[in-house]
């Protein structure tokens, strides 16, 4: 029997930030993704609560890694500033609500259009205004 063989795989991904408008139920709101992970708000990481995260705009979000002494570590944790200039840190959508707490996916987003779904064109190219 020959020894195990390994194969590294390298995989580049794009991981500026991708915007989904909701629509429906989350009208007004959008969707934060960082390269193909989707963020959210998680309170454990911030002073403000789920239900008043302060708007965001699109192109000035500019996220910096943050980090975190939490017994669970986010795999990806960033912070941005929001309209009213306060910092806000977003998580990776996995770990999001870790700690059992309510946390949101959709947030108050300016300076991104909706795009008609398309099977052709995902719905992550979407860009800022």
């Amino acid at each position: 029997m020959s020894p195990a063989r390994f194969v590294k795989v390298v995989c580049s991904l794009r991981m500026s930030l991708h915007y989904w408008v909701g629509d429906r139920k989350c009208q007004g709101l959008t969707s934060i993704y960082r390269g193909p992970l989707l963020l959210a708000f998680d309170p454990v990481y911030n002073t403000v609560d789920p239900d008043a995260v302060p708007s965001l705009v699109a192109e000035t979000l500019r996220p910096e890694i943050a980090t975190t002494n939490r017994a669970i570590q986010p795999w990806v944790l960033v912070k941005v500033r929001a309209l009213n200039g306060q910092e806000v840190e977003l998580c990776v959508f996995a770990t999001a609500g870790a700690y059992g707490n309510y946390y949101r996916s959709w947030l108050p987003i300016r300076g991104v259009d909706p795009i008609t779904f398309d099977v052709h064109k995902p719905i992550w190219n979407n860009r800022p205004r």
